[in-house]
């Protein structure tokens, strides 16, 4: 199963199009991608633990910070874990209490609002308020593999090995030579 502090996917099944979190904290579903952007750390707000169908959660983005509700949409935004970063997870079609790689949730806020993720009215964004249809809520869960993650948009760092040496003199300056006094 999923436990406290595994890294997780969050796939939208009818667009298979993923949680991603922007560089400005926003969550969207615009990509296909399942790399850096879209990796969140799932806390079990027990601490510890297996996911189950009605555990209080919290994800944290590659930004370090915790996703929570910013107006009508979701946003990774705050350095700690509150109220307004709660979700609770709920398991769909399934009869096992058991959230795994693979099964399919809905989140809801603590205020009890549906995280809406497949709104046709609003393709790609993710709100939260009123799901007309309990299709617009549904996630599918996936372990995000330890270590290496698959392609796709990665934050941007420069290494050493990217970087460029600046260039050569074109003429070799004269050697210069002192004398003791």
């Amino acid at each position: 199963g999923i436990v406290h502090g595994d890294g997780i996917f969050l796939t939208v099944p009818r667009t298979n199009l993923s949680l991603t979190t922007e560089q400005n904290g926003y969550v969207q579903a615009m990509w296909p991608h399942r790399g850096e952007w879209q990796r969140f750390t799932l806390e079990l707000a027990d601490g510890a633990g297996e996911l189950t169908d009605g555990s209080t959660v919290f994800l944290k983005a590659w930004t370090g910070k915790y996703v929570g509700v910013a107006g009508k949409s979701l946003r990774a935004a705050s350095d700690e874990a509150g109220k307004q970063q709660k979700f609770t997870a709920s398991l769909v079609g399934d009869s096992s209490s058991v959230i795994t790689s693979g099964s399919s949730i809905t989140l809801t806020t603590q205020k009890g609002e549906d995280v809406v993720v497949d709104d046709p009215d609003s393709p790609g964004y993710v709100t939260v308020g009123d799901a007309r249809d309990p299709s617009m809520q549904l996630l599918v869960i996936e372990l995000a593999p330890r270590g290496a993650d698959e392609a796709g948009p990665q934050p941007t760092t420069t290494t050493l090995e990217e970087t460029t040496a600046a260039p050569l003199p074109t003429t070799t300056p004269e050697p210069t030579t002192t004398t003791p006094e």
